[in-house]
């Protein structure tokens, strides 16, 4: 609680029968002095009502007001001074440094936001959300969640992302197939209608939140599914080696049934059974490239993953001693060297078949930071490799010890 003795000075106007409010003094400096005119008569009730007015554009509760006449105190010479006592409305410490009533988190800038208002995705898809933390007018530490909800399926859900660093690009990948408690979230087969929505807290009531809304198609019951397709191999040196993997509700055989949409790059094909294959990758390869598959009479199944210049995994090593080697797309790996491999250079990376492997140790604490700098599009890519093992479900599922590891390898 504080104090605030405020004074406000009062002189005649020309005309006798009217006072002017002029200069105020206060050791608050947001109260903003502004020249009034008033009726002797009615001083005291338009101080007053001055007073009551401050006290709610800043929070503030009136203790007391004393008022002292001029002119020997006549009734005609008026009122020459008014002191107002003020405390902070709600008896306790505001939201800010000063005392005052708390003030939200910025607004979360609404390009940083994923995903895009009004898209669509099919049961079994992942939905990538994330923003960019504001940061706090009050210097507040902040908390941020993602809030899933159906109204029409009565289903609602928070994934909590923790405590935020204004600045830095925080989310989740919805995966639609285990949401629900590891079932598949609520959908109908002509599309469920879902609100996303990113929020920030300052945990004193103050919230910055922005909505997206899409559409979940469910899965009918009577159609085949394309489950994922799991890289084993995309990297200059080798041929494109990929195995697509689906279920039919019905029991009918995937065999001989599976079709690929694109040829991209050129001379993939798909196999009968789900195997995509295709001729040894070369530098004209290097980059990202999209495959869309279906199987019977299955929704079309569509995933990014990259051509690499090097085969390139991460390391990690639980505490029970399980060792996860996970191939990753090369700027993830690289993503994590370049935060976390003292002496890290690329130019080390092996250029021709028969070259060392490039191994650098790096601390898994530092891994598992750069790696929440990646893009939410690319942690999307993740789910392609590692039969859908992502780093991120490594360090949920154990304790990382020293030391993790990265690898670039030339085939």
């Amino acid at each position: 609680m504080y104090t605030i003795n405020s004074v406000h000075n009062w002189t005649r106007s020309t005309d006798a029968d009217y006072l002017k409010m002029g200069e105020t003094s206060t050791t608050l400096d947001r109260i903003v002095s502004t020249n009034y005119t008033h009726k002797k008569h009615a001083l005291r009730k338009r101080i007053a009502a001055t007073i009551s007015a401050l006290s709610l554009v800043l929070g503030l509760g009136v203790a007391g007001m004393a008022c002292d006449k001029g002119n020997g105190g006549q009734d005609d010479g008026g009122v020459d001074a008014c002191t107002m006592y003020c405390d902070s409305g709600n008896g306790s410490e505001g939201g800010n440094s000063e005392g005052g009533s708390n003030h939200p988190p910025n607004a979360i800038d609404d390009g940083s936001v994923t995903p895009p208002n009004n898209g669509s995705y099919n049961v079994g898809d992942t939905i990538p959300t994330g923003f960019t933390s504001p940061s706090d007018p009050d210097g507040d530490s902040l908390d941020g969640k993602v809030v899933l909800s159906a109204p029409s399926q009565s289903f609602t859900h928070e994934f909590p992302l923790g405590t935020l660093t204004p600045g830095q690009h925080y989310g989740i990948d919805i995966d639609t197939a285990t949401a629900n408690g590891g079932s598949a979230l609520p959908a109908t087969s002509a599309g469920t209608a879902y609100t996303i929505e990113l929020v920030v807290s300052d945990g004193k009531g103050g919230e910055s939140k922005v909505q997206r809304g899409v559409t979940l198609v469910g899965l009918d019951p009577n159609k085949a599914v394309v489950d994922y397709c799991n890289v084993s191999s995309s990297n200059v040196g080798v041929g494109i080696s990929m195995d697509c993997h689906g279920h039919d509700p019905q029991g009918r055989s995937l065999v001989g049934q599976w079709h690929l949409l694109t040829n991209d790059p050129a001379g993939i094909t798909l196999s009968p059974t789900g195997h995509l294959g295709g001729p040894v990758m070369s530098q004209s390869n290097v980059g990202l490239h999209t495959y869309v598959v279906t199987v019977l009479d299955s929704p079309e199944y569509s995933f990014t993953v990259p051509v690499d210049e090097h085969r390139s995994s991460l390391m990690l090593n639980c505490s029970g001693g399980t060792i996860h080697d996970l191939l990753l797309p090369e700027t993830t790996v690289d993503t994590v060297s370049e935060a976390c491999f003292t002496g890290y250079n690329a130019g080390l990376k092996p250029s021709a078949n028969g070259q060392p492997n490039y191994i650098g140790d790096v601390d898994p604490t530092c891994a598992h930071n750069a790696l929440q700098t990646v893009s939410i599009t690319e942690q999307k890519a993740w789910k392609n490799y590692n039969d859908k093992e992502t780093p991120f479900d490594v360090f949920s599922s154990c304790t990382v010890t020293n030391p993790a590891q990265v690898k670039y390898h030339h085939d």
